[in-house]
């Protein structure tokens, strides 16, 4: 209390104050949040910024018309039943690979863009995906996804921009291909 009355040239009261000891704050610590420069991750809401007639290359998501082999119904699981914590346990720490799309489209002054497609659909905001390019490497990250894939280009990572559309839970990254 000595510092801020000698810095601000003011005395204060101290009568009534209550000293921390051991203590970083008092009563319920809320979240904080301090934001220094643009986040990596944009939301956007239904906008597209892409054509498409934009043909991906490759896909990991199963066809949505495709049946199973298997048309016999299995019966009806019960309403309530007892879950073991070990198998909840060990199935958090899994994470699961999502579905993604890759595509090359035509990008800024003649270079062309490396474009990934994330499906996220246990992810509300873009605040809790992480996004890593590297030179030849893309890691998204989620709370419960992980997509790790090396691509056979060069990419130039300081250039990267990603959207998450939160209406249809897709990350989008456009990522300048420096030369296949």
């Amino acid at each position: 209390m000595e510092g801020i009355e000698e810095k601000f040239s003011i005395t204060l009261d101290k009568n009534g104050w209550t000293v921390l000891k051991n203590k970083k704050y008092h009563g319920n610590l809320s979240d904080q949040t301090v934001l220094t420069t643009l986040p990596m991750v944009q939301e956007l809401s239904a906008a597209r910024h892409w054509k498409p007639s934009d043909v991906p290359a490759s896909s990991t998501c199963p066809e949505p018309n495709s049946t199973s082999l298997d048309s016999s119904k299995s019966p009806p699981k019960p309403l309530i039943s007892e879950v073991s914590t070990k198998i909840i346990s060990e199935k958090m720490d899994k994470k699961i690979q999502p579905c993604f799309t890759l595509s090359k489209s035509a990008g800024e002054g003649g270079m062309d863009d490396l474009v990934a497609e994330v499906e996220l659909p246990s992810v509300v905001t873009g605040q809790k995906v992480e996004v890593n390019v590297g030179e030849d490497r893309l890691v998204v990250e989620a709370p419960r996804n992980l997509l790790d894939i090396f691509v056979p280009v060069s990419l130039d990572s300081d250039k990267a921009k990603a959207f998450f559309i939160t209406s249809t839970k897709v990350l989008v990254l456009k990522v300048p291909i420096l030369h296949s």
